[in-house]
């Protein structure tokens, strides 16, 4: 345990610094996106009859979408890797588990992810100003969710990497697994709306990871919770061990390696 320890905390800190470089450009990158979004979501559509709340609705929606846009990028790298390059491969070489690897690229994911969220916060404060109330936010719920959304996030494109296996496959993690759990997931619309229109439609949403990371997020943001953003948060802890699980269990198959 005290070698995977040491292991695990000289690997993060090596890919730390190969991604901190990047860090300016990638929180640019998301900002634009983000303001692009509120100023639609919370002024223009106002003129076709959509409430001013409706602003702060797509604030929280984007500040939960950071982890799942950095899927596949995330996903593209990995493949990439293992089929050129390889250092993941060296990396399976030292005398660690063999999760402790791949468990440091899903933390390295989700430490971007977090702090590109809480350059949101801010921008959506800057834009939205009276129509987003700092005093709705329960912080220690928010803190976590964002946490455990965004490592729930880096293992969801881990384990959709280790179902495709093939980089001339890559499109299909976008088309076949981000964008439908994306859209379907809550980033324009809330669980309880769609329990109301259809309970069996609510159950196939229920099945859909990302609506807890949506509710989870909306509701320790605004407020306004279709879920508990605890149960979201279990949900997702739950969620994201058996996904790792499968994931090492398949690349374990594919890359033949044994610890």
């Amino acid at each position: 345990m005290t070698s995977n320890l040491k292991i695990f905390y000289a690997l993060l800190r090596k890919k730390w610094r190969i991604e901190r470089p990047q860090l300016f450009d990638n929180i640019v990158n998301i900002l634009i996106w983000v303001g692009c979004t509120i100023l639609v979501g919370g002024y223009l559509l106002q003129a076709q009859g959509v409430s001013k709340a409706f602003g702060a609705f797509q604030l929280a929606g984007a500040c939960a979408s950071v982890g799942i846009f950095g899927m596949w990028p995330y996903a593209s790298d990995l493949l990439n890797d293992i089929e050129n390059s390889n250092v993941a491969g060296y990396h399976l070489m030292l005398p660690c588990s063999a999760w402790i690897v791949f468990a440091t690229d899903i933390v390295i994911f989700a430490m971007r992810a977090i702090i590109q969220t809480i350059a949101i916060v801010p921008l959506g404060k800057l834009l939205l100003w009276n129509n987003f109330a700092l005093t709705d936010i329960s912080f220690i719920p928010l803190v976590l969710v964002v946490v455990i959304a965004n490592l729930f996030s880096g293992i969801f494109a881990f384990w959709a990497t280790s179902v495709v296996k093939r980089s001339e496959s890559l499109s299909q993690i976008w088309s076949r697994f981000l964008f439908p759990a994306w859209f379907l997931g809550g980033f324009q619309f809330t669980f309880a709306t769609v329990c109301g229109l259809s309970p069996w439609l609510g159950c196939v949403m229920a099945i859909n990871p990302v609506t807890y990371i949506m509710e989870g997020t909306r509701g320790a943001l605004l407020g306004i919770p279709s879920i508990n953003p605890w149960l979201c948060m279990g949900a997702l802890i739950l969620l994201g061990a058996i996904l790792f699980w499968d994931a090492m269990r398949r690349l374990r198959k594919q890359l033949d390696f044994v610890s």
